[in-house]
C-alpha cells in the first residue's frame, strides 16, 4: 500500500486546496484539477499504475482502504465540476451528469498510463493542452 499512497495524498490535498480558494471561478477551479490530474498522472504512472491494476493483490482489509481513498478523490472532483455546472460562467458540463463527466475526465487522464512516455514526443504540458480543448471545446462543431 505505501507505493499508492504518495500520489494520492499529494492529489487530494491538491484538491482540497483548490475547492478552499474562494478566488477561483468553477471553471478555474476545473482547469487547475485536471492540469494537476494530468501533470501528476504522468510523473507518478508508475505509482498510479499499481494503485489502478494490483488491488486484487491487496488483502480485503486494504482493498477496502484502496476503495474509499479512491472514491474520496472521485467525490472530491465531482464537487469541483459541480461547480463549473453551478457557477454560470461556462456552459461546460451543462447537461452531463456530474459523476459520468468526473469518470470521464479521470478516465482520460488514466489513460495516459498505457501511452504516455516521458521520452516521447508528447509532454505533459501538450498533453494537457490538448486534452483541455477537447473537453472545453470539443463539441463546438456540434453547435454550428
Amino acid at each position: 500500500m505505501g507505493v499508492m499512497d504518495k500520489p494520492m495524498k499529494m492529489r487530494m490535498n491538491f484538491l482540497d486546496e483548490i475547492m478552499k480558494n474562494a478566488h477561483l471561478s468553477g471553471p478555474e477551479k476545473f482547469k487547475q484539477a485536471f492540469k494537476s490530474q494530468v501533470f501528476m498522472t504522468c510523473e507518478f504512472r508508475d505509482h498510479i499504475n499499481v494503485w489502478l491494476t494490483e488491488i486484487r493483490s491487496l488483502s480485503p482489509h486494504n482493498q477496502g482502504i484502496y476503495n474509499r481513498k479512491r472514491k474520496e478523490y472521485e467525490l472530491r472532483f465531482e464537487r469541483i465540476v459541480r461547480e463549473v455546472q453551478e457557477d454560470g460562467e461556462t456552459d461546460l458540463f451543462k447537461d452531463i451528469d456530474p459523476k459520468i463527466a468526473t469518470l470521464a475526465v479521470l478516465g482520460m487522464s488514466n489513460w495516459l498510463l498505457k501511452w504516455y512516455s516521458p521520452d516521447g514526443s508528447f509532454t505533459p504540458d501538450a498533453i494537457f493542452d490538448a486534452f483541455y480543448l477537447l473537453i472545453t471545446q470539443g463539441s463546438i462543431a456540434d453547435k454550428t
